[in-house]
């Protein structure tokens, strides 16, 4: 239904207006036809038998009458904002809120005399501000609150033939803002319109001249030529946002299109008034502005725009050789980059009724922009083309009453609502649009247009079916690399297009084929990611040896490469190169971001088996596997780098393994190593953990015997030591640096284990030093004592010895000794050392 059939339910007339009987409707028309000039032209002749043109029909536009009763002859017509104006031949305006179709208002329009014929009707895209023209430079304008349209005085004289609304006017406002006004000999005026009930204050605050067009060069001399027939203003967007102050305008004659871009002055209407218009500033720079020109004359040449974004607006100009029609990008920084993916639609020729075509197109008499269609009306007929395919969708002809005099006036299109109305002087018709975007895409994919096609799918199968065309095409013309990208995102089975590949041998393509669905692979799909991971290692591995291959089968002084020119400057060696270092990259980069999915030991061996060491070191490191990097160097030989890489460790167990190595193939190296890692230490006061280890390391694993500096190093740390004891301690007893064992045990509390591995040694001396460290566990120091004393008794036979040790523990006793005495100690011995205690206990 349309948006007024709403009404038919309730009446068939406006309500609060007279009903005109349905007998008096022809002599109503034969009495306003001579009240307004506009409507004196003789009606054209009933069309014979022959033009009866064959009817299009479309599942996408309609033609729907509104059953709207006219109380008079409809004499224009326009929509904005479903506000719909009606002027009358009663001198009346009818206003129609399509929201609410039951309330309409009646606008009384007194027209001075002789003020010539309505020629212009423009509502501001809110629908609240109406502005009136005639031919004798009359202007007229009603506020949409007003009961009267009033007249203009400031712009009498001016034949205004087009407008260009503000886009900075809103409905919270009341005033027009500023707007352009542009005139049949080809001036810009600028104004600013707000309604006012004050008698001697004017509706228009102020008006000026901002702009005449070049009259230089005209390709048409009539003095026609210049007259404006369009006017649209614009806001520059930059960044995604809209810039209020910078603009574009468009503006077109019958045979030109100009391009003005620039900052205009802000500031109010007092300030316009007084001082410069606000687009004063953006026009004055230009003297000789740039312009499309296609030569001809029309009537109407009308100037179409539909939002698509807010950076783009689509346009249709109706010009003599056809209609212009494109995009304006208002994100582009010059007039040159504004206008995109132009194109001249040539005007379309109808078939008869009878199968006949007509001889030449026919120019329409009135022009309409949808989002991807024209719609185009004709003598008796409306046609509907195709903006894509410009071809010719639906086509209908209008009924009229030839016999009451009935002429079809016009089209008029709601540029907000996106709605459009044919009418006549005695009814409307609605073209009714639905689901006009549901071919695009394949219009657009016809054409080859796949960015434009992918943008218009509305559907994942479609989205598929543009990126299948795509890369078909893109192989066919043997663009492989391209078109793997494009397989990537399809539906096209995993085997099909790796078979493709291979055939044509294009292991690029393939490559950037494999990597474009690892990407597009869930993470949870980790067994395929794998997979194609590891398969892509084999086939970077192989390139890289492919471009070494090369480089070797090339001179140097080439400027050859693969039967292909090298760049200029560069030679077919350094060409390659190049290409390798970026194929390694890659692969380091592929390394880097798959390294999860990537099973390491079948990596290593892959890049082993190529032979490929940088990549290997790379992988090694990337995974923090600094074992398999040090092995790799100590079997290479390559002692400094191995060196170099355990310097930088933290990992006890790698300095545990790596450094005998390292100390037999680079003692000087190793010692230098210990010298500068001591100087951190003692005079830089490092506390690291890891330094400390590393030194420790240096020290424990040294050819010499000499335990001096080592001992030296762990006394030094004392008991705030920041080596790892457990590591320190490991690392002792597996070099044999048992004085710094008997150390450690004794940092760590182990005092049993230091005394005995003293008295292993034969170290008694060191064992009596640890002996007594238990100072607050007198039964363990007594323990330790024992041990000394069976070892002096059993091991040095030294009774005497251990009988001064008696007294020098002070917590032994004879008693506790007796059982690791020998049966054949006599007792005299015995005797004589007690003997010897006492007379020393009295003697002291």
């Amino acid at each position: 239904m349309s948006l007024l059939d709403d009404f038919i339910e309730s009446s068939q007339q406006p309500p609060n207006l007279p009903s005109l009987p349905e007998q008096d409707v022809s002599n109503q028309q034969a009495a306003s036809y001579t009240s307004d000039s506009s409507l004196n032209d003789t009606a054209p002749p009933p069309p014979i038998a022959k033009d009866v043109f064959r009817s299009i029909p479309s599942s996408q536009f309609r033609l729907d009458q509104v059953q709207f009763h006219l109380p008079a002859l409809l004499q224009d017509m326009v929509v904005s904002n479903n506000i719909l104006i009606i002027v009358l031949s009663n001198q009346r305006l009818l206003r129609v809120d399509l929201d609410d179709p039951l309330e309409v208002g009646e606008i009384e329009w007194a027209r001075r005399p002789n003020d010539g014929k309505l020629v212009g009707l423009h509502l501001d895209p809110t629908g609240r501000h109406l502005l009136l023209c005639t031919d004798h430079g009359e202007s007229y304008y009603m506020f949409h609150e007003w009961k009267k349209v009033k007249y203009l005085s400031r712009l009498k004289g001016l034949l205004v033939t087009a407008l260009g609304w503000n886009e900075q006017a809103s409905p919270s406002q009341n005033a027009t803002q500023e707007i352009l006004l542009g005139t049949q000999n080809g001036q810009v005026y600028e104004t600013w319109i707000e309604p006012t009930d004050e008698y001697f204050k004017k509706e228009e605050r102020y008006l000026h001249q901002v702009y005449t067009l070049p009259t230089e060069n005209l390709p048409d001399p009539s003095p026609l030529a210049t007259r404006i027939t369009g006017i649209q203003i614009s806001k520059l967007v930059h960044h995604g946002q809209i810039n209020d102050h910078a603009h574009h305008v468009l503006i077109t004659t019958p045979s030109r299109m100009y391009q003005f871009l620039g900052t205009a002055n802000s500031g109010s209407s007092a300030s316009h008034e007084n001082g410069s218009p606000m687009f004063a500033s953006l026009f004055a720079q230009y003297t000789n502005p740039s312009f499309q020109e296609l030569p001809g004359d029309v009537d109407p040449s009308d100037l179409c725009v539909y939002k698509v974004s807010s950076s783009t607006l689509s346009f249709a100009w109706n010009t003599a050789p056809g209609i212009y029609q494109g995009q304006l990008d208002l994100q582009a920084s010059t007039t040159d980059e504004m206008i995109v993916h132009p194109q001249l639609i040539l005007y379309p020729t109808s078939t008869y009724e009878n199968g006949n075509e007509e001889a030449s197109p026919v120019t329409p008499s009135a022009m309409a922009l949808t989002a991807h269609h024209l719609i185009l009306l004709y003598h008796q007929r409306v046609k509907v083309i195709n903006c894509i395919s410009q071809q010719t969708v639906f086509e209908e002809s209008i009924p009229i009453l030839l016999g009451k005099g009935e002429r079809i006036l016009g089209l008029s299109a709601d540029t907000v609502y996106h709605t459009y109305w044919i009418y006549t002087t005695s009814a409307i018709y609605e073209v009714v649009v639905q689901n006009e975007d549901s071919k695009v895409w394949q219009l657009y994919l016809d054409k080859k247009d796949y960015d434009r096609a992918l943008a218009s799918c509305k559907t994942s199968q479609q989205t598929n079916a543009v990126h299948i065309a795509r890369a078909n095409d893109l192989f066919e013309r043997k663009q492989f690399l391209s078109s793997a990208t494009y397989y990537a995102k399809t539906n096209v089975t995993f085997e099909q297009v790796v078979l493709q590949f291979m055939e044509k041998k294009e292991k690029d393509a393939l490559r950037v084929y494999l990597l474009a669905k690892l990407q597009r692979l869930d993470s949870k799909a980790r067994t395929q990611k794998s997979i194609l991971s590891t398969w892509l290692v084999e086939i970077y591995l192989a390139k890289i040896n492919q471009i070494k291959e090369l480089m070797s089968s090339v001179k140097h002084t080439s400027t050859y490469y693969d039967g292909t020119m090298a760049p200029k400057g560069q030679t077919a060696i350094a060409h390659y190169e190049q290409l390798g270092q970026q194929v390694k990259q890659e692969f380091q980069a592929f390394l880097q971001e798959n390294q999860s999915y990537l099973h390491k030991a079948t990596v290593y061996k892959l890049i082993s088996s190529h032979g490929h060491t940088k990549e290997l070191i790379y992988y090694a490191t990337l995974l923090n596997d600094d074992d398999k990097v040090i092995s790799y160097w100590i079997e290479q030989r390559e002692y400094t780098k191995a060196l170099d890489t355990l310097g930088k460790q933290s990992d006890l167990d790698l300095f545990y393994k790596h450094s005998p190595a390292l100390m037999e193939h680079m003692p000087r190296e190793t010692h230098q190593a210990a010298r500068y890692l001591s100087h951190v230490v003692d005079k830089l006061h490092n506390t690291d953990p890891a330094v400390h280890n590393a030194l420790l390391t240096l020290y424990a694993t040294q050819a010499t015997k000499d335990e001096t500096a080592l001992l030296s190093f762990l006394k030094s740390e004392g008991i705030d030591m920041y080596y790892n004891p457990d590591y320190a301690l490991r690392l002792c007893n597996q070099f044999g640096r048992v004085q710094s064992c008997i150390y450690l045990y004794s940092v760590m509390g182990l005092y049993e284990e230091a005394v005995h591995l003293a008295l292993q040694i034969g170290d008694i001396d060191e064992a009596v030093i640890h002996a007594d460290k238990p100072f607050d566990n007198d039964e363990q120091i007594k323990k330790l004592w024992l041990a000394i004393a069976e070892y002096v008794i059993q091991e040095k036979r030294d009774i005497k010895r251990a009988m001064d040790y008696v007294k020098e523990s002070n917590v032994l006793k004879i008693e506790d000794i007796l059982p690791f005495f020998p049966d054949h100690i006599l007792i005299n011995d015995f005797k004589a050392s007690r003997n010897k205690k006492k007379r020393n206990e009295r003697s002291g």
